[in-house]
Order: C-alpha cells, then structure tokens, then sequence
C-alpha cells in the first residue's frame, strides 16, 4: 500500500471518527458526556410542572422548536448556557437545555431584589432561552458536527496542494481556526437573529449591557488584560464579542415594527 493512499484511509477514518464524536451530543442530548461538553454535569432536571420548565418549552415552541415536552430542562451552577440536540432528531432522541442557576433564582426572584443584586429581568431571561431554543430550531448542532470532520479534509487537501509544508501547516491552521470561528460567531448571530424576529430582541439588548458593565467592573478591580475598555472578555472564542451583538439587536429592533430598546442602569 503507498504512502499516499495509506494517508487518505487515515485522514478519512479520522474524520468519520471526528464526526461520530461531534454527533454524539446530537443522539445523546443528556449523556454524561454531553452534559461535560455543557459544562453542566452539577445541573439537575426540572419537573415538568416547574415553572421555569415550562417558560422554557412556551419559548421554545414559539421559536419553532418541534416536540418542546421532549426537552429536558436542567439547572446548573457551572454552566453559562447551552443547548444540545435539534428539530432534526428531537422526536426519537429529544434534547437538552442547561440554563445558569443565576437565572432560575431570578425567575422566582421578588422584583425588588433585581435592582439589589443585579438580577436579571424577566425580559432578558425569556431571551437566553428563546436563544438556546433557537439552537436546536435551527439544527446548529448538525453543522459545528460536520465542521470537525470537513477542517480534518480540507487541511489534508491543503498540505498536499502546497509544495512548501511549513507554509501549508501554517495555512491549514489558520484556515481551521478562521473557519471555526466564522462559523460559531455565525451561529450565535443566527439565534439571535431568531430570538429577536420572534419579539426577545430588547431583552438581549439589556441582557447584552449588563454583562457589559460587569465584565468593565471585573477590568477594573483585576487590572486584566482579557477585558477591553468596552467590556468585551476576549477570552470567549466561541461567542461574538458583547458590543457587536448588542448593535446587532439593536439594528433589528430600528428595522422591525417594535420599538427601539434604551438601556439604562437602574
């Protein structure tokens, strides 16, 4: 067997093992290790009368998500918010959203707690959840699961096309991290998108700015680096930065026929 040919069984077995792992969160939407990839191994599920649970399939549902009762709703300390499974194959496997304790608290929370702590609003909850749901409308999984496997190929494709190896290595990498970060900053766009065509737009927006005047306040006590002036953490590779999606929404809300959202601080 040659070389080359020897290479091209690899890099297609690969692949195709690339794939099945990118895939599994898809099948198995509240595994162990779906919910490790969602940083949500402490979260524990809702009943289905809670609620918050049902806020969430009400949202869901309004996003166009099909099936929501086959969502399973869970609550977590570690999670920043995540979404597993799609439209796709939630009838047969269902799916998974992994929502911050912070914003079950502030679900319940009497409304004269808000301004002591800093909680979010009921508006800006409805649109975290209108945007995980949008995940799974919109089969998001289904793409970032055959990203691995088309990055492994299109790489292979480039070291060989290239006579250079170091410049080819370079620009393989380069390519697999621009190509990664365009399509996960696409993506969060998108269900933003969706959230805001379906009425979540200003709840994002104050959503948005409070993490934004957070994230200033953490500069400024931790003198760090990862936090620009505007309070954008560059740390977050997989997430658009804070004052591109708050512009974004805003832009949305000016061309739709609601009315402009104007943040201010309480």
């Amino acid at each position: 067997m040659s070389v080359g040919l020897y290479s091209k069984r690899f890099v297609g077995a690969s692949a195709l093992l690339l794939y099945g792992y990118a895939l599994y969160p898809i099948v198995k939407p509240t595994s162990t290790r779906s919910l490790r990839l969602a940083q949500g191994l402490d979260a524990h599920e809702l009943g289905e009368k809670d609620l918050f649970a049902m806020n969430v399939r009400n949202i869901a549902a309004r996003v166009g998500v099909k099936n929501p009762e086959r969502i399973s709703i869970r609550v977590g300390m570690q999670s920043a918010g995540a979404s597993m499974g799609t439209n796709l194959t939630i009838r047969e496997r269902g799916a998974c959203i992994v929502v911050p304790m912070e914003l079950y608290d502030a679900f319940y929370a009497p409304s004269h707690l808000y301004k002591k702590y800093d909680m979010a609003k009921r508006h800006e909850i409805d649109f975290v959840l209108a945007h995980e749901s949008a995940h799974i409308a919109k089969n998001h999984s289904m793409y970032t699961a055959a990203f691995l496997p088309a990055s492994l190929i299109g790489s292979y494709v480039a070291i060989n096309k290239i006579p250079n190896k170091l410049i080819a290595s370079i620009v393989s990498m380069l390519s697999i991290i621009g190509s990664h970060l365009y399509l996960s900053w696409s993506l969060e766009h998108e269900a933003d998108q969706v959230a805001a065509a379906n009425g979540f737009a200003c709840g994002g927006i104050y959503f948005f700015q409070r993490k934004l005047i957070r994230n200033c306040e953490m500069r400024s006590l931790y003198k760090t680096r990862m936090i620009t002036k505007r309070g954008n953490y560059l740390g977050d590779t997989s997430h658009p930065f804070l004052t591109s999606r708050i512009e974004r929404l805003q832009l949305l809300t000016l061309c739709s026929d609601s009315q402009p959202c104007h943040y201010h601080r309480d």
